[in-house]
């Protein structure tokens, strides 16, 4: 019998040894995960847009692709019979029609008229022709017209295309949608605020001031980094309440009140460089339907950015800043003498200042649906994504790093979770054994 009892208890003793040396090693691997995890997550942190997957491109078509533009193409010319074919293409989003005119030789001949896309036939006669068309959108705007004049004299003809030119990025952008019943409610309250019958530019600076006022005077209490919505009407409620807030609200804000009022808008961000604690701007480019291009709003400093005396977009003025044209950098604020001012130079300086350093990278999202839910958030069905711009002596955005960290964060944190598991299921069976031990041995 203590034969027997020699034997279960060596054999217990050896179990428990093999039971301690894997525990050791399940905890050296459990160690390792969690400074993987670590990692992952301090590496997350630091780097910007961590929740948005970005896409780095060369092409400035991909960057400053356009809207609004109706094109007119001539397919075929038949001189015998006077006759032109054409077709129409555009890409206005939410088009809600096309209106069409012709005048022949200083007299119209066809009144403005709805007309659908594609290919239309059009009969000439000797002498002047023009044929004129724009586009009506959802939100009731006019986009620029399109013409094309035609000069016939019965054996030849002469065309100027007056038309616009498409330019399409690869992605697709994903467009406000005009009857969301919260860009309605915005719009209710932000009409209430502008003057009537404003000219574009004119409506554009009235916004952005409308937006700026919103703060109130600057002070270091009311410009603290707070929790970040991208929900125009939640960050309006937190202006309204006087709750602290930086350029994010301020742009958040200024995009809900141009998507209200029908003006296309896009979340636009300058950054020097890639990491989450550096001077990192945020702003909105509109589109401009007299300029026929993006410019820069930014109501946080409230002022329009400009390049030889002209609105410029974020990608222009990013370019005069890395080659240092300060010549042709100049800021229109419209009279206001809000803080903080945009300066290139810090006071009494030739240093630059941070935040004209901060356009050194430059990007914009692939949708301006905010009222529709989309947002800046890792777990969200809709999520915002950016596209980076960057020459080919820049440093491109660590899109593939950034994946590698959520990857190595989501692994090592399951790893984590049942690794854990598994060794409190090893400690208590441990644990059974040697009360069993015990048992043996009284």
């Amino acid at each position: 019998m203590n034969k027997l009892h020699h034997i279960i208890k060596k054999t217990a003793s050896h179990k428990a040894l093999f039971l301690n040396v894997t525990n050791g090693l399940i905890l050296l691997v459990l160690l390792l995960l969690l400074g993987s995890f670590l990692f992952s997550a301090f590496f997350l942190k630091q780097q910007i847009f961590s929740q948005s997957s970005v896409q780095n491109t060369l092409q400035t078509d991909e960057f400053n692709w356009n809207i609004n533009q109706i094109r007119i193409d001539v397919i075929s010319v038949n001189t015998d019979q006077g006759q032109v074919v054409l077709n129409f293409s555009n890409n206005i989003p939410f088009l809600q029609r096309l209106k069409m005119k012709i005048d022949q030789n200083g007299s119209t001949v066809r009144e403005w008229r709805d007309v659908d896309e594609g290919r239309f036939s059009l009969d000439i006669e000797k002498g002047e022709n023009v044929l004129s068309i724009y586009g009506i959108n959802q939100y009731g705007r006019l986009t620029n017209k399109a013409e094309l004049a035609i000069s016939y004299d019965g054996n030849h003809l002469e065309m100027n295309n007056a038309s616009g030119h498409i330019i399409n990025p690869s992605y697709r952008f994903v467009f406000q949608s005009p009857d969301n019943v919260k860009r309605l409610h915005f719009k209710s309250i932000i009409e209430l605020a502008l003057p009537k019958k404003l000219n574009e530019m004119d409506e554009i600076v009235a916004i952005r001031k409308w937006v700026r006022n919103l703060q109130g005077p600057f002070s270091k209490e009311m410009w603290q980094n707070t929790p970040k919505t991208d929900d125009p009407l939640k960050a309006l409620a937190e202006m309204q309440k006087k709750t602290p807030g930086l350029c994010r609200r301020f742009a958040v804000v200024l995009h809900g009140a141009f998507l209200s009022v029908g003006i296309p808008v896009r979340l636009v961000f300058a950054t020097p460089d890639f990491y989450s604690h550096s001077y990192n701007h945020s702003l909105v480019e509109v589109w401009s339907q007299t300029l026929n291009k993006w410019i820069l709003v930014d109501a946080t400093m409230d002022t329009l950015y400009m390049i030889d005396n002209q609105p410029a977009g974020l990608l222009e003025f990013s370019r005069a800043v890395r080659n240092q044209e300060w010549e042709k950098i100049s800021f229109e604020r419209n009279g206001s003498d809000h803080l903080p001012e945009p300066r290139i130079f810090k006071e009494g300086t030739l240093e630059l200042s941070p935040f004209i350093k901060s356009f050194n990278h430059i990007f914009a999202a692939k949708s301006n649906a905010l009222f529709d839910g989309y947002q800046v958030s890792l777990f969200s069905k809709k999520r915002i994504h950016f596209v980076h711009y960057h020459e080919k002596d820049m440093a491109r955005f660590p899109e593939g790093k950034r994946k590698l960290g959520w990857i190595s964060f989501v692994f090592s944190g399951i790893g984590l979770l049942f690794g854990s598991i598994f060794l409190m299921i090893r400690i208590c069976y441990l644990k059974n054994t040697i009360q069993k031990n015990i048992l043996w041995n009284p």
